[in-house]
């Protein structure tokens, strides 16, 4: 099979980060189908391309590094296709890197990093973030299409930190879930989630573990079976 997967890297700025995660894909089948890209599609009755972005963007919130995974057959330059795709992104989206994936290698979110600029007037009580880092257990109340049900949110906070205006942390993605970036500011600020709607959210980064291929295949590496990029 002459397959190649592309991943690339897109912001989400401006007015753009009112799409919805279903906008965004829409947005990019029309794009990838205008940039006449030769796109691996799925079966069936029918066709779609075969593409991913490999993480949903919560509504309302920015972004500046975000992944995307496209399958094209047969295979074009990453820099053909970075260019060809870029022109027929929206304002607010833009192509910010392109690199071909080694047969056999697959990737996963491990991790995302967030920045919120909190409002004029409002600050965050250092001694508050030393306090929850030094938990065991944040738990909060988590609202759900079927109801509540509670949730600890402090496994997953893996790095955070406070300036004057500005959270930044990091979150552990895992299939236990991961937290919204509303509840871990409304855990520090002690408000409620629906309370902070004005505060702007950024996700800076967004970081990928890369599995390996199988040992034995010519193109298999050597060392680690996986590896965690940080792409800024």
């Amino acid at each position: 099979m002459n397959c190649q997967r592309v991943l690339f890297r897109f912001t989400k700025e401006g007015e753009a980060r009112f799409l919805s995660h279903h906008d965004l894909i829409r947005l990019f089948e029309r794009a990838l189908r205008r940039a006449e890209l030769p796109l691996r599609m799925t079966q069936g009755f029918n066709p779609h391309p075969r593409f991913a972005i490999l993480s949903a963007l919560p509504l309302g919130v920015e972004a500046a590094d975000e992944p995307l995974e496209v399958e094209f057959d047969p295979p074009v330059p990453a820099a053909v296709a970075s260019e060809k795709l870029g022109a027929q992104l929206p304002e607010g989206i833009r192509l910010v890197g392109g690199q071909e994936l080694q047969e056999g290698v697959r990737a996963r979110v491990d991790s995302v990093a967030y920045e919120a600029q909190l409002p004029p007037g409002a600050a965050i009580d250092p001694a508050r973030v030393e306090r929850l880092l030094a938990s065991q257990s944040v738990v909060i109340d988590r609202t759900t299409p079927s109801g509540h049900r509670p949730m600890d949110i402090r496994p997953a906070i893996r790095e955070m930190a406070v300036v004057p205006g500005r959270l930044s942390f990091v979150l552990r993605v895992a299939p236990e879930g991961t937290p919204k970036p509303s509840e871990i500011l409304a855990a520090v600020l002690g408000q409620p989630a629906q309370a902070l709607a004005s505060v702007r959210v950024r996700r800076t980064r967004v970081d990928l573990a890369f599995s390996s291929p199988r040992a034995g295949s010519p193109s298999a590496p050597r060392g680690a079976a996986e590896d965690t990029l940080n792409a800024t």
